[in-house]
């Protein structure tokens, strides 16, 4: 299979991420397409602006739904959110957060 095909395979999936619950705020729930399941969708959220005890750092700051999240604590369908994030943000005219000057 050519890169050009992945890549739009890809950006389909990508494109299949929803925001569900929360947009913006703390603890956002996401729809991720299943890539196994075509029909399907795994439940991705953001722990990132959950608060935690003072002095006390997050324990993570994704949570999926998937086999693959529960064994390893990372997964694709975390990736495709990141991905489609992202992408707002740039359409948005703001920085990636993977710039260095960045800020959450």
């Amino acid at each position: 299979m050519e890169l050009a095909d992945e890549h739009r395979k890809l950006d389909a999936l990508v494109g299949q991420v929803e925001c569900v619950a929360w947009p913006g705020g703390a603890g956002a729930v996401y729809w991720a397409p299943s890539r196994s399941q075509p029909a399907s969708f795994h439940v991705v959220v953001d722990l990132s602006r959950l608060p935690v005890k003072e002095g006390e750092p997050a324990q993570q700051d994704w949570y999926c739904d998937c086999e693959s999240f529960q064994y390893r604590r990372r997964c694709f369908h975390v990736g495709l959110v990141v991905a489609r994030r992202e992408l707002e943000r740039l359409r948005a005219g703001k920085r990636l957060s993977s710039d260095p000057g960045a800020r959450r």
